[in-house]
């Protein structure tokens, strides 16, 4: 005799479909949010800087440079305090390993060609984020003491405490926490705007007078006397920031490229001393606000300890899962802007600088994951 298997009762709810997508595909719910102090809505950030350690701030501290409204500190990413320099645009920032804080003021454009807004760079010291001090001793042009620096480009710290400046694409350099400084030698007739430390301090510069000369990545000794590697990049493609891949050690270069030659991405495997093309992510863009600004393709680069690199780019935010062979789009929530800067922290989440305030990333889904859901 033949047992026919019970029915089961029929389902009330029918499945219209399911969905599989891997994190490379589609992530779910909105990946950015503003942050919660309205005040950080609405402001234009130039620049952003994060530790997780801090003697006066032991849970972290979040820093954010603005256009024309000075630096803000925050320890929890999300309520921010305005922190002095109120009414200067803070274009670059930079930790030193005791905690030190340096900010750079300027135009706000990071442009390295007049014209300029009518603003003189400057450099300010901070122990705490609250209260600062001037150090600009021996900061003058070096081929008209009477000239202004309008731009502070980059800033960096070595594991020394030695500290790096581009002015105007002019590098300075100084060994006693800013009191004083001299221009590097090799800095004669060149411009750089973008700057890097590797772990042994050595100097990775981005030479960016690729409007009138051939523009070049350097390697440079840590006493910034002698250029150890050189890479041309195509001619008027110009080098704007570096970033590291935390998770493979490849280190990465934004560049403002030109129509002709649109490779907006080199990466390094060796930490400078070699180059290759890694990917092209779009064109330069001329803002409308404030009028004829430049803002480069590639303006920040971040990685995640789950695996994957961002950056920060004229049209947003993109993500690669493979090194930066390929590159998507990882805008949802932005909207349509300009993102400046970009950080993350140690456990993942990412604060985006942009020209309408900060946003933080809210659900990124890691590497080799997938997303499951039944529609």
């Amino acid at each position: 005799m033949i047992k026919m298997a019970k029915q089961k009762p029929a389902m009330s709810v029918i499945i219209i479909g399911i969905f599989v997508a891997c994190s490379s595909v589609s992530w779910a719910l909105d990946q950015w949010v503003r942050v919660v102090d309205p005040q950080m809505q609405s402001l234009t950030i130039l620049s952003l800087a994060y530790t997780a350690q801090h003697p006066t701030y032991p849970q972290g501290i979040f820093l954010a440079g603005t256009l024309d409204h000075g630096l803000w500190r925050s320890t929890d990413g999300d309520h921010w305090t305005q922190s002095g320099l109120t009414t200067d645009s803070i274009s670059a920032i930079a930790i030193a390993p005791d905690g030190t804080i340096y900010a750079g003021t300027g135009d706000g454009t990071r442009n390295p060609f007049p014209p300029y807004r009518s603003v003189t760079a400057a450099l300010y010291r901070s122990s705490d984020a609250a209260s600062w001090e001037a150090i600009n001793n021996g900061l003058t042009h070096p081929l008209n003491p009477a000239e202004k620096l309008y731009n502070t480009h980059f800033l960096a710290v070595n594991s020394q405490g030695v500290v790096f400046v581009s002015l105007d694409g002019y590098v300075f350099r100084s060994a006693d926490r800013g009191a004083s400084w001299t221009i590097l030698s090799l800095a004669w007739g060149l411009t750089f705007s973008a700057i890097w430390i590797d772990t042994e301090n050595h100097i990775i510069l981005g030479d960016n007078y690729g409007m009138v000369a051939q523009a070049r990545l350097l390697r440079v000794s840590p006493d910034g006397a002698t250029i150890l590697n050189s890479f041309e990049l195509p001619a008027w493609d110009r080098p704007m920031t570096f970033g590291l891949n935390q998770n493979t050690g490849s280190l990465f270069v934004g560049l403002v490229p030109t129509i002709n030659h649109s490779r907006s991405i080199y990466r390094s495997a060796d930490l400078g001393q070699s180059w290759t093309f890694s990917a092209q992510v779009g064109e330069g863009v001329l803002t409308d606000n404030p009028p004829g600004y430049w803002y480069p393709v590639v303006s920040g680069i971040a990685s995640r300890p789950q695996g994957d690199l961002f950056i920060a780019a004229s049209a947003g935010v993109l993500r690669s899962i493979d090194d930066g062979a390929t590159w998507e789009n990882a805008n949802r929530g932005l909207g349509a802007v300009t993102c400046r800067a970009l950080i993350a922290t140690a456990d993942g989440t990412l604060y985006a600088g942009t020209a309408s305030g900060v946003f933080r990333s809210t659900y990124l889904v890691p590497v080799g994951l997938c997303e499951f859901r039944v529609e």
